[in-house]
């Protein structure tokens, strides 16, 4: 129960934490910006406009939570609080979920009221026609979008490259994760790795819940994604545990 109410505990600190000036911008104006350009640049009809307003909330809630969730743990590296954390009986462990969920609960459905009021402006109202396979795929998504956070938030500390890091998470999946740009579009050689990631499997089934067929394999494969990040996210984790306690040292190197 401990690690439990350190987790909820760091979950409200995060909330309480918030820059909403940083957040409101990147989770309430980037998804409409993404909206609204993605929607006038396909004025032909090449893509449905329910596809770009699914894609674009996809995508910008994969983007804020990156940044969001990735730098956890640099924030309490640098306001020094980190090795005291290491050190107390809740452990880091509690305090890195608390704070990734809190991350990834805000940008989420920050990010949802945004597109959805985007796409009314814009003249195209989100339909769903399946709402509890919706409600069930959303919750999906969000749990297989935790162990990333948590993933990227270790990664962050582990390297300089952070920067570089969250590039290469962000960039790759814009072009072939099949949210923007249907992965049909592609040449072959370039839809395979839509496969490893779990924003992609969660975009086909919200989609298919928003028209109505669903295809069974999407489930298995954001199950899939999403216990592969785990295990990462836990990897990472223990190599950050090893560089407190054994090397004595949280600098990044």
């Amino acid at each position: 129960m401990t690690g439990v109410r350190v987790a909820w505990n760091s979950f409200l600190l995060q909330l309480r934490g918030t820059s909403w000036l940083s957040i409101l911008i990147a989770t309430a104006v980037q998804p409409a910006a993404y909206v609204s350009i993605t929607l006038a640049a396909d004025r032909p009809g090449g893509v449905a406009p329910q596809a770009v307003v699914l894609g674009s909330g996809l995508l910008a809630v994969w983007t804020i939570t990156l940044w969001q969730a990735g730098m956890v743990l640099r924030r309490e590296l640098w306001s020094g609080t980190l090795p005291s954390i290491c050190s107390r009986p809740g452990g880091l462990g509690p305090v890195l979920v608390g704070k990734s969920m809190a991350s990834v609960a805000l940008s989420a459905s920050m990010t949802a009221i945004s597109i959805v009021a985007t796409s009314a402006l814009e003249g195209h109202p989100l339909a769903v026609e399946r709402p509890a396979l919706f409600a069930a795929a959303l919750a999906a998504a969000l749990v297989s979008t935790l162990p990333l956070g948590l993933l990227v938030s270790c990664l962050f500390l582990l390297t300089r490259s952070a920067i570089r890091i969250a590039e290469t998470l962000v960039y790759p999946v814009v072009l072939m994760g099949g949210l923007l740009v249907p992965l049909s579009m592609l040449p072959p050689v370039l839809r395979p790795p839509a496969d490893a990631l779990s924003l992609h499997w969660a975009y086909v089934l919200l989609a298919g819940a928003m028209t109505g067929p669903v295809d069974g394999a999407a489930w298995a494969g954001l199950l899939t994604t999403g216990l592969c990040y785990t295990v990462a996210a836990r990897l990472a984790f223990i190599r950050v545990l090893h560089r407190a306690r054994r090397e004595g040292t949280l600098e990044i190197f």
